[in-house]
This record gives C-alpha cells, sequence and structure tokens, in this order.
C-alpha cells in the first residue's frame, strides 16, 4: 500500500495512505465544470474572469496540475460564493489561501468540514470570539452558519495543493477575488471588511473611499503571526468597538456620545481616517448620506463613529447569533 508524508496546515506531519483521507474534499473533476454551477447572483462576475488572460492561465494550470496527480483541494472551490449571495452580503471575512491538510478546505474561508480537528488558525478565532463576546467554543470547525446568514468567507486564493501552501498564489485567482471584493464594495448596503494577513491586506486599495465601508486590518490568526505586530490578531479584539445600536434610527446614547466625545480629535478634519473619502464619495454620487445630514462641522466625526460602532454591531450580531 503506498503513502507518503503531509505536513496539515500549521501542524505535525502525518502518513497519509493512498486509500485515506487524502482524497477527501479533493477537486476530481475540471475546473470548468465546476464554473459552469457558479451561483446565479456571482456568475456574470465570473464569466468575465474566465475569458479573461489570467482566468485561462489558471484553468490552463488547474488542468496540468491535475494531469500530474497532483492533489488540489477544495472540492467546492466556490462554496463561499454558494452559500452567500451577492445580495446577502454583510460581513467579508478574507483571509489567505485555502487549508492545505487532507480534507481540512471546504471553500470556506478558515472552516473546516464537522468531525475535522480545529485547525490552530481556526482555534485562534474561537478564542478571540470567546474573549471578545463570552460565547463558549464550538464543538466543531465548520462555519456554514455564518456564511448563510451574510458572513462571505472568502479566500485571495481558492484553490490549494496537499501539504503544499501557497502552491496556488499568483496563478490567476488574485483577478477574480478582486472582482468579488470591488463588487461587494460598490453595493448600497453597509459592509463590514476583515482583512486578516498580508495577501487579505492587499486588497484594501480596492475599499478606498467608499461610504458606509468599515476596514478592519490584523495579522492572519495563524500561531506563526497571530501574536507579532504590529497588528497581531490575539489580544485585538476584533469586534471589541461594538456598542449597542440606539433605539432610534440617528439617535445616539449619553454613554455612547460620552465615549465617542472622550476620543474624538480636536479637529474635525482627523476625526476619523475616513472622513474625507466619505465625504468625497457622497459628493462624487451627488448627495451626502442621511446620518449626515444637518450636521456642523464639529459633529461630524461624531456621527461618522456612530455609524462605525452601528456596523461593528451588525458584525458581531451575525456572528454571535450562530453559536
Amino acid at each position: 500500500m503506498r503513502s507518503w508524508w503531509a505536513r496539515p496546515s500549521c501542524g505535525p506531519r502525518i502518513r497519509v495512505r493512498h486509500d485515506g483521507p487524502v482524497r477527501l474534499n479533493a477537486l476530481a473533476e475540471p475546473l470548468e465544470r465546476v464554473l459552469d454551477r457558479a451561483p446565479v447572483s456571482w456568475k456574470p462576475l465570473i464569466d468575465a474572469w474566465r475569458a479573461s488572460v489570467p482566468g485561462q492561465a489558471l484553468l490552463a494550470f488547474i488542468a496540468a496540475r491535475q494531469a500530474a496527480a497532483a492533489t488540489i483541494y477544495p472540492a467546492q472551490v466556490l462554496r463561499a460564493l454558494e452559500l452567500t449571495p451577492r445580495e446577502q452580503v454583510r460581513v467579508v471575512i478574507l483571509g489567505q489561501d485555502p487549508y492545505h491538510g487532507a480534507g481540512q478546505a471546504e471553500g470556506l474561508a478558515f472552516s473546516v468540514p464537522t468531525g475535522q480537528r480545529l485547525p490552530p488558525s481556526l482555534r485562534n478565532i474561537f478564542k478571540e470570539l470567546q474573549r471578545d463576546l463570552g460565547l463558549p467554543t464550538p464543538t466543531h470547525g465548520h462555519l456554514g452558519a455564518w456564511a448563510r446568514q451574510g458572513v462571505l468567507l472568502l479566500n485571495a486564493t481558492l484553490s490549494v495543493e496537499l501539504g503544499l501552501p501557497g502552491a496556488h498564489t499568483k496563478r490567476g485567482w488574485e483577478a477574480l477575488t478582486d472582482k468579488i471584493v470591488a463588487a461587494v464594495a460598490e453595493t448600497e448596503s453597509p459592509i463590514v471588511f476583515m482583512l486578516w494577513g498580508g495577501h487579505a491586506q492587499a486588497k484594501a486599495p480596492l475599499l478606498a473611499e467608499r461610504a458606509g465601508r468599515l476596514v478592519l486590518h490584523s495579522n492572519h490568526p495563524s500561531p506563526l503571526s497571530a501574536a507579532r505586530g504590529p497588528l497581531p490578531f490575539l489580544g485585538k479584539r476584533p469586534l471589541w468597538r461594538c456598542q449597542p445600536v440606539p433605539g432610534r434610527t440617528g439617535r445616539r446614547t449619553d454613554r455612547l456620545a460620552h465615549r465617542l466625545k472622550a476620543r474624538r480629535p480636536a479637529s474635525w478634519q482627523r476625526a476619523w481616517p475616513g472622513l474625507r473619502a466619505v465625504i468625497y464619495s457622497a459628493v462624487r454620487r451627488g448627495g451626502v448620506p442621511e446620518w449626515l445630514k444637518g450636521a456642523d462641522c464639529k459633529s461630524v466625526g461624531l456621527r461618522l463613529r456612530w455609524f462605525e460602532s452601528s456596523l461593528l454591531h451588525q458584525a458581531k450580531r451575525i456572528i454571535s447569533s450562530v453559536f
């Protein structure tokens, strides 16, 4: 019986047999067939990328690796898009590439199938949720419930090979995920983007100068970088700024206003890093957001921070509701 050594993501090496878990969740059909079944809400975007030079290059690369008997994960490379339609996206969690251990990747960033041991990156995510929201650690690592409630769990690269992290980086996937992120950022609904790791943060320019967007940066939750500065994941508490949403739209509680006022800079021009981007974007569209109407210069910063708090509360409500 043939066997070889493989190293699951961020874990010790294990011996894998040919009839073991290696082929579990592996891509067993041509990538073109998978793309033919693209979700309806994302299909125009995927078809445009598929016909482009990066798309054709990726198809040729994947076909060549399959011909060479490479084990490619996951089988459902578009699963994040299947579970989260374009019009339902409220939170985007952006990672690097899928887990490269046997049977771990399932097409959702940071998620593993039920029954799989929690990878270290996912354990760190759950640890921060417990520290931040007081939630008990889940008994499994499948994040499908998040995806169905509007959390787009997207990797910058959508495929990988067994035991070879980053094997499909810069092969064409990035052009597709750039289009996905840009398309989500153009929607009218408020969106929270969580960019975890360098590959994810490379997409930050796609989110510049857009109103109603909250972008949070941190290192990747992998143990290799989770505690490293300047943007550590551990201890950062990604949702620590969430505050209760006021009882009525447009109204702030005294406690929230007091906390925000204490942190507000003396000059309204420095009230919030995204202030100018929000105003410029509104002017280009021929109007200003409802929550900015009637505000004088001194209160603009406070209103923007209230809006930021509302966005974070939305992300917190979605994520905490699945446990």
